[in-house]
């Protein structure tokens, strides 16, 4: 069970062919680039797992984590027998690095609860709103596994429904916060377009699609019928056949009956939105389908401006350029196929363009790297990386082509503004603080900068106003403020601000001067993102969300005139504080001491089967897998016994496997040992052999990059084989082998 973003759910149609390959032995390799000094934590039910460069975290998390736990023992009516592991990583960098999943987690995985340890493991990116989100998202699969595992030892032969994933997802998103503006934005497409679909279809569904629908069922449930209803399905699950019988017992009325009334109220919630609101494509112009984050530019000579964007068509994540007719369109940067360009973070950093070079973000081996692009050459111009940041996102050009200010993310978990030096690459702090600081964007006289922070009193609920910062005393001030999110704020050269913001319920364009004054640029019936205007077109390019994707967009502002209360300047003495962390000066796990992690061997599977051949004998085996909590160290054990006619009795014909492998660092290695014994057929499907071997087998793997590798092993077996088509003469091969 996941926890996705749902920006990057969008895209999975396409990205999904590639990220299933990493999980085969032939994909994308999985790197430990950090030898993580791992320490414990106990809480009153939880173990909550961290290294030292995410101590002040790991106390919040603990508190956050204690908090909810108290809140879901009440809402299920049911206290776990068992504790909680909670591992937290203090960036996504990190946590890609993890053993407790078997596959590379992609960016949109934000968060993940895994059945064989019943493990919490949870990357922090820079926002403490989005990851309380998250780990009470995981809090409520915990509870969802421990009442599910209750019941089925309370009646072992009687479990036969099956929860689709749009219910447990859902009531995890609805117990953890519920719906922001981006799933009423998809639940408003999915209604108005008339894609909405029922409750028997939702039930097989698979897609990110379950989180924003089955949350925003989840409430209505609650609201018609009350949230207590849920603790009693989980109860009584086992009386009924089926999901539909257990809603129907349980709720009063079959799905059916539901299906007609949620679709009524979706219909009464999302409908009045079409007479006040334009579609997109009423009220500007395509470019290019799903495609996010453009920035426009014009080089030397051209006449007509042309913009980058970034898009996933072919299942990679790829920068190309296009005129501002949508023509030409051009491969620029070929990403998430070598190691320099790993991933270009679409869904949270954006490009910029200066005279004629463009500056952006990748994730380069262990951390991100900004990368300068020369476009008129096509050829890299120069790269930044530095051991202090591991993520760098949004970078943009100071108007003198000398600097680039950018958001970037420490190695503990700080959310903060740099600025790069060119050409001698020094880094300037310019925030310092706890708060997550995003997209910087100059002012036209190189002086100040805006950018959106949730430092601000509304930001412990994911609210984000837009700042301004002063380069030469490092003093901030608000330039906007209220309970909603303002983001992508980018400057214009007229000294305007263009930003997105859901003030409104929806996702739309504003500009505002630099005092916070200003107008509304869109009015659009789904949602209008990374706004920049366009001087030499005089009109606003970008992204919108259109049929259920995205897309790129232009067109002449359809301004509204908006007054103070909606966009406001605050007064001069009025400075309102941040939000703040007393949870820190309260709690007692603030002054708790951290026991050093010590890995101990549990049992993860046991398998057993059996094979009966009449005539021929037959053979029963089993298999253990046994790790460590964090799984960086695995040991498998197989045993098998085939007895057959004149082959001896079943001890002498013992088969059985040993290996340990040890992932903890970037070599992994492991060694084993084992035994053979039984009648054996070649590949050419005309040889049987018999064959009794014994001997012993190492392994290395070194990662060079997540593309490339190299691996060995030696293999040394004693071999005692008779070929049953080999000449009397020589009936059987003994000897000691090696490979």
């Amino acid at each position: 069970m996941v926890r996705h973003s749902l920006l990057a759910v969008l895209f999975a149609s396409l990205v999904a062919a590639n990220a299933g390959a990493q999980i085969n032995v032939f994909g994308q390799n999985k790197i430990h680039y950090r030898d993580f000094e791992w320490q414990v934590l106990r809480g009153e039910h939880v173990d909550l797992y961290f290294y030292p460069e995410e101590d002040e975290l790991a106390r919040l998390s603990l508190v956050y984590v204690e908090e909810t736990f108290s809140d879901l023992e009440v809402k299920f009516g049911h206290s776990p027998r068992r504790r909680i592991p909670l591992i937290i990583y203090a960036s996504h960098a990190d946590f890609e690095q993890t053993n407790i999943l078997p596959f590379v987690p992609p960016e949109g995985i934000l968060g993940v609860t895994e059945f064989l340890k019943n493990r919490v493991a949870l990357p922090f990116n820079g926002s403490y709103a989005q990851f309380r989100h998250t780990l009470r998202h995981e809090l409520v699969h915990f509870f969802q596994l421990s009442i599910q595992s209750e019941t089925r030892r309370r009646h072992p032969r009687r479990v036969r429904a099956r929860l689709p994933l749009w219910w447990t997802e859902g009531l995890a998103e609805f117990w953890s916060e519920g719906e922001d503006t981006l799933d009423e934005m998809f639940l408003r497409s999915l209604t108005i377009e008339g894609r909405l679909p029922s409750l028997r279809q939702l039930t097989f569904v698979r897609s990110g699609l379950v989180y924003p629908l089955g949350g925003s069922i989840h409430r209505w449930l609650a609201e018609r019928f009350g949230d207590w209803r849920v603790q009693v399905l989980y109860r009584d699950l086992w009386k009924y056949r089926n999901f539909a019988d257990a809603i129907h017992g349980v709720y009063g009325e079959t799905l059916e009956e539901l299906d007609e009334e949620f679709r009524h109220f979706f219909r009464q919630r999302y409908f009045p939105a079409v007479n006040e609101r334009l579609p997109l494509s009423a009220s500007a112009t395509s470019l290019v389908e799903f495609a996010i984050k453009p920035v426009a530019y014009r080089s030397p000579g051209d006449s007509l401006s042309r913009f980058l964007f970034m898009s996933p068509s072919t299942g990679y994540m790829n920068v190309y350029s296009m005129d501002w007719l949508g023509h030409d369109q051009q491969v620029v940067i070929r990403g998430e196929r070598t190691a320099e360009f790993e991933s270009l973070h679409p869904f949270s950093s954006r490009l910029d363009v200066r005279d004629g070079i463009a500056v952006f973000s990748s994730k380069y081996m262990e951390r991100d790297a900004l990368f300068f692009w020369n476009l008129g050459v096509g050829q890299l111009a120069g790269r930044y990386q530095t051991e202090d940041l591991v993520s760098m996102r949004s970078p943009s050009w100071a108007p003198d082509g000398q600097s680039v200010v950018f958001s970037g993310l420490t190695v503990g978990g700080y959310s903060d503004l740099h600025r790069l030096w060119l050409p001698e690459g020094r880094l300037e702090r310019l925030t310092s603080d706890r708060y997550e600081d995003l997209d910087p964007s100059f002012s036209p006289d190189g002086t100040r900068l805006v950018f959106a922070s949730d430092r601000t009193a509304y930001g412990s609920g994911g609210s984000k106003n837009l700042f301004v910062l002063d380069l030469t005393t490092l003093e901030t001030r608000y330039l906007t403020y209220g309970p909603w999110v303002d983001q992508t704020p980018r400057w214009a050269e007229d000294g305007s601000i263009y930003f997105s913001s859901d003030r409104g319920g929806v996702f739309d364009i504003y500009r505002v001067d630099s005092l916070g004054f200003g107008t509304r640029e869109t009015t659009t019936l789904t949602g209008a993102f990374d706004p920049q205007w366009v001087e030499q077109e005089e009109e606003l390019v970008f992204t919108g969300f259109h049929r259920l994707t995205y897309a790129i967009f232009h067109g002449a502002p359809q301004r509204d005139s908006l007054d103070a209360s909606t966009v406001i300047a605050l007064p001069e003495d009025l400075d309102p504080p941040g939000w703040s962390w007393t949870e820190l000066n309260e709690s007692p796990y603030v002054r708790a001491d951290p026991t050093p992690y010590e890995a101990k061997f549990s049992l993860d599977i046991a398998a057993g089967d059996a094979v009966v051949a009449p005539g021929v004998g037959n053979a029963q085996g089993a298999l253990f897998l046994f790790s460590d909590l964090l799984s960086d160290h695995l040991l498998f054990v197989g045993v098998s016994s085939f007895q057959g006619n004149g082959l001896g009795n079943a001890f002498d014909n013992i088969n059985g496997t040993v290996l340990y492998l040890n992932q903890r660092t970037r070599l992994n290695w492991g060694v084993g040992a084992f035994r053979l014994r039984g009648l054996f057929l070649e590949p050419d499907l005309t040889t049987v052999f018999e064959e009794t071997a014994f001997g012993g087998f190492g392994l290395v793997r070194w990662p060079i990059s997540r593309f490339e590798r190299v691996e060995a092993q030696f293999r040394l077996e004693r071999s005692d084989r008779l070929d049953f088509r080999i000449a009397a003469s020589q009936p059987r091969r003994i000897g000691w082998l090696a490979s």
